[in-house]
């Protein structure tokens, strides 16, 4: 989710003509009902800055916090809708040919209570910007060295095939008590939850998945309560293992215990291995998954869903590049 609201930051700015003063970010595991941030972190500790300054150079001027005196107060205004509005309405809204104009430092707030995503990106013009954007963010070198590492390690354990398979596990305490809002609010057939055991029954239900003999569990291990009550993600290692047909692998099965490292760290070394997976398999309604899907899209890799309808038997292809947010869009993968 931080990353998608980073894109549309960055596109704002670039569309109303502004200088970005690049935002922090949450350090935290994620609760739906948590209003507060303990702890954040700068947005040059997580990702490359000079590398995403020099790619947007002549389009988007960035700067670091505390680069812009502090004596200058930002005037904030409550942008005028709720959900996904269009990037061109920003433009007209706080432009350069707007009364927002002349005001030094402006501070777009989304209404209390509303939806994360400020921006849908319509049309050709709007998704080159968001291309753009997403192009210019770069993890930080000390975070995908390590990350790059666990890349190189999963292709050597999968020997002749060179390859290994991807699954993005969401079944963290807080997709749960976030599918529980939203099953409420859709019905249960919109099937946001699924547990291991049919994630995985439906994965192999693919021949071309099954036979992927190296899998990367994407978990956020720390935040993790599944119905069998279990704890932690060593389960889920058993569970892929069973019947000798993959070898399943962890961030913590080559760091080691990650209880030090803190949870924004480990979903950037998770995502950056997702994202040299061959294969990605994922949750349809998660921004993580629509994210690596996207970024498989534009290598040409094939990216899954394995959840949107109760009554499916087997994982399906993304073949909306990652851009819809409900997976029973897809399409039914021909070889079950």
């Amino acid at each position: 989710n931080q990353m998608n609201e980073i894109v549309q930051i960055m596109a704002i700015s670039y569309a109303v003509e502004r200088t970005l003063i690049m935002p922090g970010l949450s350090l935290d595991i994620p609760v739906l009902t948590k209003n507060l941030v303990d702890s954040q972190t700068k947005f040059h500790a997580i990702f490359d800055f000079e590398r995403a300054q020099a790619i947007l150079k002549g389009k988007l001027c960035v700067v670091k916090e505390g680069q812009i005196s502090e004596d200058l107060e930002p005037d904030y205004v409550v942008v005028p809708h709720g959900r996904e509005a269009p990037l061109d309405l920003y433009r007209r809204e706080y432009g350069p040919d707007t009364t927002y104009a002349k005001k030094k430092i402006l501070g777009l707030r989304r209404p209390t209570g509303h939806s994360h995503y400020l921006v849908r990106f319509f049309g050709p013009h709007a998704k080159s910007v968001e291309r753009m954007m997403s192009e210019a963010l770069h993890f930080h070198p000390d975070i995908r060295k390590p990350a790059m590492e666990i890349v190189h390690k999963l292709r050597a354990l999968a020997g002749d095939q060179k390859k290994f398979m991807a699954v993005h596990h969401r079944v963290e305490s807080d997709w749960r008590e976030h599918s529980n809002h939203m099953e409420r609010l859709w019905g249960p057939d919109a099937e946001f939850w699924v547990g291991p055991k049919t994630i995985k029954s439906r994965i192999d239900s693919v021949q071309e998945l099954k036979n992927t003999a190296v899998v990367f569990i994407s978990v956020a291990e720390r935040n993790l309560v599944t119905f069998d009550g279990n704890s932690n993600a060593t389960h889920l290692v058993d569970l892929w293992e069973k019947g000798n047909v993959h070898i399943a692998k962890l961030v913590s099965s080559f760091t080691g215990d990650t209880k030090h490292v803190v949870y924004l760290v480990l979903s950037a070394i998770s995502f950056i291995v997702c994202e040299h997976s061959a294969v990605f398999v994922g949750n349809g309604y998660s921004s993580f998954a629509q994210e690596i899907s996207k970024r498989h899209s534009t290598k040409g890799k094939p990216s899954y869903v394995y959840n949107g309808d109760r009554g499916m038997q087997a994982a399906k292809l993304r073949t909306d590049h990652g851009r819809l947010s409900e997976p029973f869009f897809s399409t039914i993968s021909p070889n079950p």
